[in-house]
């Protein structure tokens, strides 16, 4: 093999899977250089002579101009890629190499590189695209074709280049595309380094885009590729050797909805999977970039970024964009600097436009119109309609007519929002919730419930409460707390005596909410499972209405009821009533309106998905499961009645944790989508749900008004 140099780029918490890119790659090629460029700061912990990785070298090494400006204006993911072609600038210019090879860190080896490093004696740029075929499935093409058409041609997770006059000149043009403009950015044309890539056969000579099918195969190309064998004799790809895989959870749904998963790709996963664990998945995946925080510790908005790129007077006037200087600056005029952004001056100006253009058709009209006087008379008439429905409806409008203004009016008038939908009132439960259930304990399916607790005595003892004074006799109720330092443990303590055969408290220390529930769930052995809060609380009768339900649809996986909403002093002051759950648009891609604290499922879907909760996440956690028992196959049913109550109070969420939380759902919608969608795409996909739950609201208010008359 030729003096072949790799490289990759990454951040602490995705550090376990370039390790196992390195590990895959010195089975083959043990003398291969491996260059691991970490755009993060180097962990105490590690260390290279105990690594596959030859070299390391940080953000700082690459003598970025203006580092700490640049650095804030990317997100994590635009900045592992915006660094990829000045990395191999340095490398190429500081070591005698002859080729260069680019992996992404979640991609693994499974055969020598010879055949794909000869490739380069003919050319100096080498390249692999997503698809090797057309799709042949319509809702294929939109999902595949149409995103290539969106996101990039040539799958960037590789990209090989020869250390010639014409592979530098490409090196060179890529790094500077990398540094001004890696964002991610649809609208403008822009997603990180890909779309680039688009241009490189027109501006370049020696290209080779390969299509070997062992190249890069990923789960988004699994429909123009057969995956066959096993990991112990050879896997192959339409009969040729599988080279190397992108394992990218970008698109897990794309096989699974279209059945292309078999015993290989399963074995792939798996093997995967346990490659991970083993190389500090667990504890890694948890950290978060130094870059996204302030110097504060403060965590950094997208917002912020966005603006401070956009604006150039503030880049300016801010050389250090880190500071605890600026982090003031910017939350005193945040408003002011929202007006300067790009996005802002050009929502205004359409806004003048549209406005201006309104008022010339209607002075047009006025001039020319026979009959002014009855259209004055009508336009009087309609005012006063109108004034009166809003003085009695208060939340009627006018209904703009255009599509993207109708869309944007009925989510901000629909919405499902948490915030109080009404002053403080007597939480009201019907009477028929009381009635216990008349089935003796042996009929009964055990019920395995975890309530995760850390400092929540102000609360807990509503919710444990809720839970035992139900009576449910085949109940597992498990406390799962994290050595909380308040005085939880006394408020359990009173409980545990009277109900031993049901309760018990586990007072260990945990990582977080979700590691909690983790552990609180491997002490348990219930055919139904759940998990409660412990500010929310379960309403009277639901653990008897549950158990009903799931023996009287053995089809059924996993159920979810309404939501009421309550306030500090357990005083209502919302509902959610929520349609018949009918996924047809999709709508868990999306957004997540499935109530938490009413979600219980079988234990048997939840050894099938894995038997954990992601722990990677602190926000998002209830999502990512639901999603991940959807693409398990599950039958998901919303029932009818109200099951649980979730307490909204000052001290639920800090402004550092909301900001994580939209990080999280980012992340979620990349999954599904293989991008973040806009604001305005998430409107139009989950509207039709919203007017859905407006009409079961208001159905609910009238059922409860002809009840009482």
């Amino acid at each position: 093999m030729s003096n072949t140099h790799f490289y990759t780029s990454c951040t602490n918490n995705y550090l376990p899977l370039a390790r196992v890119l390195a590990k895959s790659l010195k089975k083959f090629h043990p003398t291969g250089y491996l260059h691991l460029v970490l755009c993060d700061s180097v962990l105490e912990s590690f260390d290279l002579d105990k690594e596959d990785f030859d070299n390391v070298i940080t953000v700082e090494d690459l003598a970025i101009p203006n580092l700490k400006p640049w650095l804030f204006k990317h997100s994590v993911i635009e900045l592992c890629t915006a660094v990829k072609g000045t990395a191999a600038k340095h490398i190429m210019s500081s070591y005698d190499c002859d080729n260069l090879i680019y992996f992404d860190p979640d991609v693994a080896v499974f055969s020598p590189l010879e055949d794909l490093i000869n490739n380069l004696e003919n050319s100096d740029i080498l390249i692999t695209p997503h698809q090797l075929r057309p799709e042949k499935i319509f809702s294929a093409i939109a999902e595949n074709e149409i995103s290539f058409l969106r996101h990039g041609t040539y799958n960037l997770g590789f990209v090989g280049v020869k250390n010639t006059s014409n592979g530098r000149e490409f090196v060179d043009w890529w790094a500077d595309r990398c540094l001004n403009f890696c964002y991610t950015d649809t609208e403008y044309g822009l997603y990180t380094d890909q779309r680039w890539i688009d241009l490189v056969p027109a501006f370049f000579n020696g290209v080779n885009i390969s299509k070997n099918p062992g190249y890069n195969v990923a789960n988004w190309n699994l429909s123009n590729r057969d995956l066959q064998g096993n990991l112990e004799e050879q896997v192959t790809v339409n009969g040729e050797p599988l080279c190397f895989y992108h394992f990218s959870g970008s698109q897990k749904i794309m096989p699974e909805k279209y059945n292309l998963h078999n015993e290989t790709t399963n074995a792939l996963w798996a093997w995967y999977q346990a490659q991970l664990e083993a190389a500090g998945q667990a504890e890694l995946s948890k950290l978060v970039c130094t870059y996204n925080f302030f110097e504060n510790g403060e965590l950094i908005p997208n917002q912020a970024r966005e603006l401070y790129r956009q604006v150039q007077e503030v880049e300016d006037k801010n050389p250090n964009p880190f500071s605890e200087e600026f982090y003031r600056w910017y939350l005193s005029h945040k408003q002011y600097l929202e007006q300067q952004s790009v996005d802002f001056i050009k929502k205004s100006l359409e806004t003048n436009q549209e406005d201006l253009a309104k008022c010339q058709e209607l002075v047009e009209a006025m001039e020319s119109s026979k009959f002014w006087k009855l259209r004055q008379g009508w336009i009087k008439t309609k005012t006063k309609i109108r004034q009166t429905l809003k003085s009695r409806l208060g939340w009627v409008r006018r209904i703009p007519k255009n599509k993207t203004e109708v869309d944007v009016w009925i989510y901000n008038r629909l919405k499902l929002d948490i915030v109080p939908q009404y002053s403080p009132r007597k939480l009201e439960i019907p009477e028929s919730y009381y009635q216990e259930n008349q089935q003796s304990s042996s009929d009964l399916p055990k019920i395995s419930l975890v309530t995760p607790s850390y400092n929540q005595a102000h609360f807990i003892e509503d919710t444990v409460k809720s839970v035992l004074e139900q009576n449910y006799p085949n109940l597992q109720y498990i406390i799962q707390d994290g050595k909380s330092k308040d005085n939880t443990a006394e408020v359990i303590h009173k409980y545990l005596e009277q109900y031993s055969d049901r309760l018990k408290f586990n007072c260990t220390q945990d990582s977080g909410q979700g590691n909690a529930i983790n552990l609180g769930f491997a002490d348990t052995d219930g055919e139904i499972m759940a998990w409660l809060n412990s500010d929310d609380v379960l309403l009277p009768g639901s653990l008897a209405y549950v158990a009903d339900y799931f023996q009287n649809h053995p089809e059924v996986d996993l159920i979810y009821g309404h939501r009421i909403i309550i306030d500090e002093h357990n005083q209502e002051t919302g509902r959610w009533i929520l349609p018949s759950h009918e996924d047809r648009d999709n709508m868990l891609s999306w957004i997540d309106y499935v109530p938490q604290e009413t979600m219980f499922w079988r234990r048997e879907l939840w050894q099938k998905i894995g038997a954990n909760i992601d722990e990677s996440f602190r926000f998002a956690l209830d999502w990512d499961l639901i999603l991940r028992f959807r693409d398990a196959g599950a039958v998901i049913h919303r029932v009818p009645r109200f099951l649980g109550a979730f307490r909204v109070h000052q001290q639920q969420k800090t402004q550092a944790w909301n900001e994580i939380g939209m990080q999280e759902m980012d992340r979620l919608r990349l999954q599904q989508h293989n991008y973040v969608p806009t604001n305005l795409e998430i409107i139009k996909h989950i509207n039709r749900y919203l007017i859905r739950s407006f009409i079961f609201s208001r159905l609910h208010i009238l059922n409860k008004v002809t009840a009482r008359t």
